[in-house]
């Protein structure tokens, strides 16, 4: 096994000039020198989600599919006189009659319905 390594290690290049002065074997890496290429401070900006639609709009309930198990992420069983449905982790209470929403529920139960 060690004269395989050994052999290995013999047939291998020898690193290039400018990538063996940057410490790293791959020589895209050591595009600039260690002084230039300080890591920059990343700031992460989250911008809130606004939900499409609020109470008293009008739901597109032909676009999207019903909710039918509203218990299995802890809702309460619709009545009859409205429905439940799902839209980018949002659920809206919708009335049957009118399609109008009646109430914009958010939860972790249901942010991953799409």
């Amino acid at each position: 096994m060690r004269p395989f390594i050994l052999s290995l290690l013999l047939l291998t290049p020898a690193l290039p000039s400018e990538a063996g002065q940057c410490g790293s074997i791959i020589a895209s890496v050591c595009a600039l020198p260690l002084e230039e290429a300080a890591p920059a401070r990343k700031v992460l900006k989250v911008t809130p989600t606004a939900t499409p639609y609020r109470t008293g709009d009008r739901f597109p309930v032909e676009t999207r599919s019903l909710l039918l198990d509203p218990t299995r992420y802890g809702l309460a069983p619709s009545d009859g006189t409205w429905h439940y449905y799902a839209m980018a982790g949002v659920v809206y209470r919708v009335d049957r009659a009118s399609s109008r929403v009646l109430d914009v529920i958010r939860s972790r139960k249901t942010a991953h319905l799409r």
